[in-house]
């Protein structure tokens, strides 16, 4: 589906993020990329790939910047852009920049050698700060692109409402009609109306005098009669009842949402809820 052959590697316990890659060692025999899988970036890999290549790194991170550095860990590079400090998860006081570790690594081989066999080992935790120690090639590399972790339900929201807005441009697949994007085998009937961004998955109905604001509706799912669905994101054969009313919340796949009800106010739903 990919284009691309994908090799799935599991180990039998937790490795820790750096652990995990050491456990991959047989396949990584050149300069490789790390990419955690929580995280959504347009971040010009190019240009991340050249200036660690060009400068000559062991290992080099993306750093982004944010308005709240505290989840993460802060970093400060010197002229030459290579890191100085490290500290994983400050409080304020001890806050010294807003360019963070964004997950993203640029790395040669060699930099498993550090890494120690079939035990937990994390790259902020432990690999960096030795390599810091060691005095290694380790670089900074800015970027200023658009970066979002979604490690939590409300930030998972949130990237959505980027995507639609724009903020983060995202290939959508099916037939677009201003800022409407529809999959195939869709009914939608002519008194719906569909206000600033929507996208809308195959096979999917919605009926009469519904209306639908900056969301994603996924495959198979039914908007009945006058429900309306602000800011949303519907997962697959979700069904919203007539008159229901869903605003700034997820519905996860075969949900069903009664008449008349409201949810709201960033309330997630699983799957399977009715």
């Amino acid at each position: 589906d990919f284009g691309a052959k994908i090799t799935y590697l599991q180990p039998e316990v937790d490795l820790g993020t750096a652990g995990c890659v050491k456990f991959a060692r047989n396949y990584i025999n050149d300069t490789f990329l790390v990419i955690s899988g929580d995280l959504l970036t347009d971040a010009n890999l190019t240009e991340f790939y050249n200036f660690h290549k060009n400068l000559k790194g062991d290992a080099t991170i993306l750093l982004t910047k944010v308005q709240n550095p505290l989840p993460f860990g802060i970093i400060m590079t010197d002229s030459n852009h290579c890191i100085t400090r490290f500290l994983e998860k400050p409080s304020w006081g001890e806050v010294f920049s807003d360019r963070i570790n964004s997950g993203m690594y640029m790395l040669e081989p060699s930099i498993l050698d550090k890494i120690p066999e079939d035990h937990e080992y994390d790259f902020s935790k432990n690999l960096f700060p030795k390599m810091l120690n060691e005095k290694s090639t380790l670089l900074g590399f800015p970027d200023e692109g658009y970066w979002k972790d979604i490690g939590n339900l409300d930030e998972y929201l949130a990237v959505h409402q980027d995507c639609l807005s724009g903020k983060m441009s995202v290939h959508t697949e099916g037939n677009r009609k201003e800022n409407v994007t529809f999959g195939s085998n869709t009914d939608i009937s002519d008194s719906v109306e569909l206000a600033g961004t929507v996208v809308i998955g195959d096979n999917v109905k919605v009926e009469d005098e519904a209306y639908i604001q900056n969301s994603v509706i996924g495959d198979g799912t039914v908007i009945q009669k006058r429900a309306r669905i602000i800011n949303s994101v519907l997962w697959n054969n979700v069904q919203a009842g007539e008159s229901s009313n869903i605003k700034n919340a997820v519905a996860a796949s075969r949900v069903r949402i009664g008449r008349s009800s409201t949810v709201s106010n960033k309330v997630y739903i699983g799957e399977d809820v009715v």
